[in-house]
């Protein structure tokens, strides 16, 4: 009976050993966040405890941690955070591609501005033998060629395949449209071209990527000024911020859809990069409490946010460099303008000295540029003003006056003249561009939230209309 009674003493102890350690886990729990604020509000309070002074510490009173082994975290970590960030970038760099497609207008020949441009047409190759690129496989005349052969070696789990030829080869060409043509030279572009034609033979495989003769793309690039005529504007790799070029023989839409695919998985890779790594340092800690679980959850969202503030913000800083890019090349075009000030002069004394007219439209001109460095867009709307009074008067005196057209050095002067003032009036219409999307962008919302956090200073247009001239033409036949 006494043995008994022993027994049934110590299962009432442990049982109310047991009960004092819930209830001052329990309360331990409820004095931590979230729990602290949410308890009041499920209805949930704190058990009294029922622990006297004399009793000893309880060994389940305390919550013991249990962490991972700190190199799974160390390593685990590194390998998710590179992980991370190479996806998170690359997919962010596609995705700004992917927007450059659906908000950079589509221009037709005519209305091409200088700066970054969008243009769709037919392909058109130039006469002659060396305007062209035979296909190896279909034997069409192509602009551009990529060429691979492969070979499979080996069987079974040693097979694989190896690269045995490999090349690319590209030519200028023209792209047409319904308004006329646009030079494009391809160099550096990104080609996206499905496989034109594949054969096998034996253990090889021969596979030709081509953009044959009138076949439609699509093209996104700069719009630069072609340097052999500069007439014209031609579509190249220009120097745009990063602007992509890409050249696709699929219509804007699948072109824009296959960018977003990658885009999305690049960015899911580094998603999944970033939830991982803040799910091994909160493993790291051992305590797997809700607010570990909470945070990170929290991470898919916050990093969804993250992404679409950097878009927006990178978009506005994308345009407002464009605005900036496009006033500087003008007021390079200006300064070129101004150097040709004192030779403008030289033939006025020597050839036109009673012309006072003349005269009078250079001193404009250069009280205009003279110690001027940087241009505000009025600044500039005046000295185009200026410069094509002189060119309007020059031109006049230059068909007036046969002993100017034989000079070979006033020839040369007028056709240099021209020249810079048709680059002014390329680099205007692409200015003006250029502030209109700005002025888009940093209007919409909610970038016009971003815009005014971030002083984004609202940029003006130029109203001086300027035409493309001809360069004169110089007969210097007896």
């Amino acid at each position: 009976q006494k043995h008994e009674d022993e027994q049934s003493r110590r299962r009432v102890l442990g049982i109310r050993e047991d009960y004092a350690a819930a209830i001052e886990r329990t309360n331990a729990i409820l004095t931590r966040f979230p729990e602290r604020h949410l308890a009041p509000l499920w209805g949930v309070r704190a058990t009294p405890s029922i622990l006297e002074e004399e009793d000893p510490p309880l060994d389940d009173f305390e919550i013991t941690k249990s962490p991972i082994h700190p190199w799974m975290v160390w390593v685990g970590g590194a390998i998710a955070l590179v992980g991370g960030i190479l996806g998170s970038v690359s997919g962010f760099r596609r995705v700004k591609t992917k927007r450059y497609i659906e908000n950079v207008p589509t221009s037709l020949s005519t209305g091409l501005a200088y700066g970054p441009a969008e243009i769709k047409g037919k392909s058109v190759l130039y006469d002659g033998d060396n305007h062209f690129i035979q296909g190896p496989l279909t034997g069409d005349r192509c602009c551009h060629v990529r060429y691979k052969v492969t070979e499979e070696r080996g069987s079974g789990k040693d097979k694989k395949t190896v690269t045995i030829e490999h090349w690319t080869e590209q030519v200028p060409f023209l792209c047409h449209d319904t308004e006329g043509w646009t030079r494009v030279v391809p160099a550096g572009a990104e080609m996206r071209v499905d496989c034109t034609a594949h054969t096998r033979s034996g253990r090889r495989n021969y596979y030709e990527y081509s953009i044959s003769e009138d076949e439609d793309l699509y093209i996104l690039g700069s719009a630069v000024i072609e340097p052999i005529e500069g007439e014209t504007l031609q579509i190249a790799d220009g120097d745009n911020d990063g602007f992509p070029f890409l050249i696709s023989d699929k219509s804007e839409n699948d072109t824009m859809l296959r960018v977003s695919k990658g885009a999305l998985t690049k960015i899911s890779f580094g998603f999944i990069g970033i939830v991982t790594l803040v799910m091994l340092m909160f493993a790291g800690t051992g305590s797997y409490s809700p607010t570990d679980f909470m945070a990170a959850a929290l991470t898919a969202p916050a990093f969804l946010v993250f992404s679409t503030f950097i878009l927006m913000f990178n978009d506005l800083v994308f345009l407002r460099n464009r605005v900036k890019r496009a006033h500087s090349n003008i007021e390079v075009a200006l300064k070129k303008r101004f150097d040709l000030i004192p030779n403008l002069e030289s033939i006025a004394q020597s050839y036109l000295g009673h012309e006072r007219e003349l005269q009078e439209h250079l001193a404009k001109l250069r009280s205009i540029h003279k110690g001027r460095k940087k241009y505000t867009p009025d600044q500039i709307d005046s000295a185009i003003r200026a410069d094509r009074a002189v060119t309007d008067r020059m031109l006049a005196l230059f068909e007036d006056h046969p002993d100017l057209k034989g000079n070979t050095v006033t020839a040369d002067l007028m056709n240099r003249l021209v020249r810079v003032e048709n680059e002014i009036a390329l680099m205007r219409e692409g200015y003006n561009d250029s502030v209109e999307l700005y002025r888009t962008g940093s209007q919409r919302f909610p970038e016009v939230l971003l815009a005014k956090a971030f002083a984004f200073r609202d940029a003006d247009f130029l109203r001086t209309e300027l035409e493309v001239r001809k360069v004169p033409e110089v007969n210097m036949g007896p």
